[in-house]
This record gives C-alpha cells, sequence and structure tokens, in this order.
C-alpha cells in the first residue's frame, strides 16, 4: 500500500528504493537477520530493490487504476493529501 501511495505521490523508484533499504538496516537491531533475510530473498528472486521497486510502479498506469475501479479524480486527491497541497472543490 504504502508504494502505491508513494508511486501516486511522485516518489522516484531510487528514493524508495533508498527508504527501504534504510528501514531494513533500522529494523536489523530489533530483527537480527533481517538484512541477510532481504538480501537472499533478493538473489533468490535475481532482482534487486531497486528492479524490484521499478515493476511494481510501472504496473500502477490510468489502465490499472481504471481496472482497479479507482476513480479518476483519487489519484490527485491522494497525491495532494499526501504532499499537504490544497485541492481545488469540484
Amino acid at each position: 500500500m504504502s508504494l502505491l501511495l508513494l508511486t501516486l505521490a511522485g516518489a522516484t523508484a531510487e528514493g524508495i528504493a533508498e527508504d527501504y533499504l534504510l528501514s531494513a538496516r533500522n529494523l536489523q537491531a530489533r530483527e537480527p537477520g533481517a538484512v541477510e533475510k532481504l538480501d537472499t530473498a533478493l538473489q533468490r528472486a535475481d532482482t534487486t530493490a531497486l528492479e524490484s521497486i521499478q515493476a511494481a510502479m510501472a504496473v500502477v498506469t490510468d489502465d490499472w487504476l481504471g481496472a482497479a475501479c479507482v476513480k479518476d479524480e483519487v489519484p490527485a486527491f491522494l497525491k495532494s493529501s499526501l504532499l499537504g497541497v490544497e485541492t481545488q472543490a469540484h
């Protein structure tokens, strides 16, 4: 869900990947082995965090949103809400 919201807000794949990897490393203190688990999963999938995030973001198209029954005004509303920008009344 957070990846979808960040995508709609206009975040870059690089920024999302950087934050994701930082979060995984911060989790290490509470869950030893978290980084190794992440690295192992990515290696098994023959991918990187950035490539995985880019692939997931590429799915979020207008057609995909339409097929998910997301109303046309929702992405703009979410983006403005997440970025703290006032929206125009409809």
